[in-house]
């Protein structure tokens, strides 16, 4: 099998949409807010003429136009592509709209109002988590770019456009890509702000 030589790249592309582009850093010290409070929330099966079953597991909302049992159909079918394990070229893209998208540092029951959860620090933030899925994947001999751009930051607004010349750019150059994974985590919502 050959050797994988497309690991992580970091693109030149800056955001400049501020003044201040200094780092975000993690943080090393967390504040306990004894008045916040993590509210976790399970969702159960829902049901509608807006909703259905996948065969496996897991439930679709279907917001198209087509119908429930059109995207059923669909969602049986096997990928119109297939991985290339002997090419050596990239067939998988990694990267992140929102690069500086961060984590609690462990499960507790109360979060810190002074941290906004985005930081710059690679491994605090979703980058980390691109480069263990980078590393399954080239441990099953897939040959995966992993683009560390940061998309979000000093600005938010304007990442999508941002990541998506990232992803144009690196699929011009590299054709043999099949998959473009856009790796995200969720969020925190105190009332109307999301964190």
């Amino acid at each position: 099998m050959p050797a994988v030589t497309f690991s992580i790249i970091e693109s030149t592309t800056e955001a400049t949409n501020s003044e201040n582009a200094g780092e975000k850093p993690y943080p090393t010290q967390w504040t306990l807010n004894t008045d916040t409070t993590v509210q976790r929330t399970y969702y159960g099966t829902y049901s509608g003429t807006r909703f259905f079953n996948l065969a496996d597991g897991g439930q679709v909302q279907n917001k198209t136009n087509l119908s429930n049992t059109a995207l059923l159909a669909e969602s049986k079918l096997s990928p119109a592509f297939t991985i290339d394990l002997e090419s050596g070229e990239p067939q998988v893209l990694i990267m992140h709209t929102h690069t500086t998208e961060s984590f609690e540092p462990y499960i507790r029951s109360s979060f810190d109002t002074s941290f906004n959860y985005r930081t710059t620090d690679s491994a605090y933030n979703v980058i980390a988590v691109g480069n263990a899925i980078t590393e399954q994947l080239e441990a099953a001999g897939i040959a995966v770019i992993h683009d560390t751009t940061i998309h979000d930051y000093p600005s938010y607004n304007g990442s999508y456009e941002r990541s998506a010349e990232t992803v144009k750019a690196i699929l011009a150059e590299y054709p043999t890509i099949c998959v473009v994974l856009d790796v995200h985590r969720d969020t925190i919502q105190d009332g109307n702000t999301l964190l």
